[in-house]
């Protein structure tokens, strides 16, 4: 009878085991993220961007430059990006110049992928500048793709003081 009992009591161990090892397992898999899927990458264009991409492409001032004196800063914004920036908004920031007229808020609209778009911002050259010297501008252009994903690009620019 001891034989018996030892290998019934045998037998139910191991199926015990086997309910935890399944339960176990189970409940291992039920929390775990499905395997990863194949996705599509997008594929580089011929400029490597697929997004906008909005760059400085000039600028300069109409005219010389003189401390304490309004003057017009012309500049040119380029999408060198495979799709068309959109909302593009354009903020110069003061400091050594004054942003006048519309307060140095620019609402550029759109630029479409391979163009370039001219502007004009009106600006006061600060008093304290030095006559030979370089002032700085710091010029903030935020844009969105056609997916409405934000973009900012940052650009400073040197502007030369005249001298008397």
């Amino acid at each position: 009878m001891r034989t018996s009992s030892t290998s019934m009591i045998r037998r139910s161990v191991v199926a015990v085991l086997a309910v935890l090892v399944l339960a176990s397992l189970t409940l291992a898999t039920a929390g775990a993220s499905p395997a990863p899927q194949a996705t599509d990458t997008p594929t580089p264009t011929e400029s490597g961007f697929s997004r906008p991409l909005i760059i400085l492409r000039s600028y300069g001032a109409t005219g010389k430059v003189h401390p304490g004196d309004a003057f017009t800063l012309e500049f040119r914004l380029g999408n060198v990006g495979d799709v068309k920036a959109r909302n593009v908004v354009i903020t110069m920031s003061s400091g050594d110049f004054i942003p006048a007229g519309a307060g140095g808020v620019i609402a550029a609209g759109a630029i479409a992928e391979g163009a370039d778009t001219g502007y004009t911002q009106r600006l006061v050259a600060s008093s304290t500048l030095v006559e030979g010297s370089v002032g700085t501008l710091t010029m903030l252009v935020s844009y969105t793709d056609p997916a409405d994903e934000a973009y900012s690009e940052s650009f400073t620019l040197a502007i030369s003081v005249a001298e008397a």
